[in-house]
């Protein structure tokens, strides 16, 4: 979300804008925060076919010490692609700690039928009191891998 503004937000997908508390928006619409039922909100793992089509093999992160926090220097998900077509990632979401998740800024990456890519993962900062992430990679709104990985610190 993009900070407060005049009492409402605005979503960093769509840009809609929706006040937490169900006031109207800036823009004199009623709307409340958007909830895990709406149909903005991508589909959560879908078991089945789809999250047989990849697997995360290797991950690297690579942290450096700054005052409180670490500074993420490299992060790395190798992503294997076990199907008999390309599979597109659209997009990887990371929840810390079982927190909320957050989706990552990446590049896109078409992994190979058969075939293993890295996909880079652009992020600045972990904290000490982070000490797991989930890395949920998707295709096209399908999580297609998932994987639980305990962060060492430095």
């Amino acid at each position: 979300m993009f900070p407060p503004s005049e009492r409402y937000y605005r979503c960093y997908r769509c840009f809609t804008k929706f006040a937490p508390d169900g006031e109207p928006s800036g823009d004199g619409t009623k709307r409340s925060m958007p909830t895990s039922s709406d149909p903005l909100k991508e589909s959560p793992s879908i078991p089945g076919e789809s999250r047989s089509r990849a697997e995360i093999v290797d991950t690297r992160l690579e942290l450096d010490e700054r005052g409180t926090k670490y500074a993420v220097e490299t992060f790395e998900v190798r992503i294997k692609n076990r199907s008999d077509t390309p599979l597109r990632v659209t997009r990887i979401t990371l929840t810390f700690d079982g927190d909320e998740e957050k989706t990552t800024p990446k590049d896109e990456l078409v992994v190979p039928p058969n075939q293993t890519e890295t996909a880079d993962i652009h992020w600045d900062w972990i904290h000490p009191d982070q000490n797991s992430v989930t890395i949920d990679v998707r295709s096209d709104g399908e999580t297609v891998a998932t994987a639980d990985v305990t962060i060492s610190m430095p």
